[in-house]
């Protein structure tokens, strides 16, 4: 097989990819979020204290810092490989005469997406 060992690897172990982490971050914290509402809807407690920032303060955090988790190996997944690089056209990132142009980081992995105005 000729194929990259990159490759190989991502097709023997896809739970080891950045989509299937952050798809699983996700997932974890939608039902940790779901059932955390949940107790509190049948607990006993009143609306103001189902409410207060005191409450949902732990989950708060764990939900910043999963947002940051999957947002960097999103990046990682984006960022484009040394052989892609060397074999695909440049494209010029200098903006028109008179135009400021703002390069956006796309899920999809396009490296040359930028905003003109």
């Amino acid at each position: 097989d000729l194929r990259p060992d990159s490759v190989l690897l991502s097709q023997r172990a896809p739970f080891a990819s950045p989509s299937f982490l952050g798809f699983f971050l996700s997932f974890l914290l939608f039902f940790f979020h779901f059932f955390h509402l949940l107790s509190f809807l049948l607990s006993f407690f009143s609306f103001k204290a189902f409410l207060s920032l005191r409450t949902f303060h732990p989950f708060l955090l764990l939900l910043l810092l999963l947002v940051l988790l999957e947002s960097c190996f999103s990046f990682q997944a984006t960022r484009p490989s040394k052989e892609a690089s060397e074999t695909s056209p440049t494209v010029s990132e200098k903006p028109a005469a008179g135009r400021t142009s703002i390069p956006v980081l796309t899920s999809f992995g396009a490296r040359n997406s930028s905003i003109s105005f």
